[in-house]
Formats: structure tokens, sequence, C-alpha cells
């Protein structure tokens, strides 16, 4: 089935019915929180193109007080979809678990933990913070600590090797 240069019908549903027994979607509460942070980067990214906007020489006076109400606006709007998020995880024991764990890797705050348990797959469980850390890409020590431009001063920091999301 796999491998195969020609595939029929009957292969492709064997295929699909495989992969469908084994993955199981992620909980009701899980896809509202990746919603939930997902929305928040968009915002967060629009901030962050107006306050470019904002910066630029020569802006009118109303054109600037327009970018600064729409960058506190989506600010505060993202700020409110956090809170949104905090309290889905509040919600669920085994979400609240998973998010507590992978706060304590030395330099993830909250916000970055999130992150990291939102892109998980749906029904993973991390027994320790080696294999959150391992999902996110990230490092704790070895060599990778050596990328981390935070080493170099001996900040015990995370250095990223995986997910170009974080």
């Amino acid at each position: 089935m796999r491998g195969q240069g020609n595939t029929t019908d009957r292969a492709d549903a064997r295929l699909i019915a495989e992969y469908a027994s084994r993955e199981q979607p992620p909980r009701p509460e899980v896809r509202e929180l990746h919603a939930l942070s997902r929305r928040r980067d968009d915002l967060r990214r629009l901030a962050a193109a107006e306050k470019t906007r904002l910066a630029a020489p020569g802006l009118a006076a109303s054109i600037r007080k327009s970018l600064a109400h729409v960058v506190a606006l989506l600010g505060k709007e993202a700020d409110h979809l956090l809170a949104q998020a905090d309290a889905v995880i509040a919600a669920d024991g085994h979400v609240r678990a998973d998010r507590d764990l992978i706060h304590t890797v030395p330099g993830v705050c909250p916000v970055a933990a999130t992150a990291i348990l939102v892109e998980r797959p749906g029904t993973v469980r991390f027994a320790t913070v080696q294999q959150a850390v391992a999902h996110a890409g990230l490092s704790l020590g070895g060599p990778a600590r050596a990328l981390s431009p935070a080493s170099a001063f001996g900040y015990g920091w995370p250095a990223t090797r995986g997910s170009a999301r974080y």
C-alpha cells in the first residue's frame, strides 16, 4: 500500500481508513485553544505592521493618531484573547497540567508555554519536561545550547532547533 507508484481507489481507501483509526481529533477545548492562540498571533503581527508604519517619517498627524489607535486596539484584543485562552486552560485539568509542566522550563514564560502546548498533536500528553521541550524543537542543554545567544552570557535559556513558529 505504501510506496507504490500506482494507487487504486481501494488502496487509497485503506490508507485513509488506517490513518483515521490511528489519529484522534483534538478535543474541543484544545481546538478552541489553538484557534485563540492563532488569532492572537495574527493580531500581534498586525500590530507589528502598524507600528512599522507608525515609525515612518513625515506622517500626517491624523494618520499617526489613527495608527496609534489601531495599535492600541489590536493590543487590547490580543490581551483579551490571551485571557480567554487562560480561562480554557484553567477549566481543563490535563491541559493546565501540561502547560504548567512546559512552564517549568527555564526561560519559557506562560505565553510561550501556551504556544508550545497549542502546537502539540491533539491527543499527546507530555510525561516529562524533556518530552515537551523536544516536541517544541527546543534544547535544554548539550550542543544546541551553544547556539543560543543567551548562552554566551551563562543564561540557561533554551536554544531553538525545531519549529519555525518559535
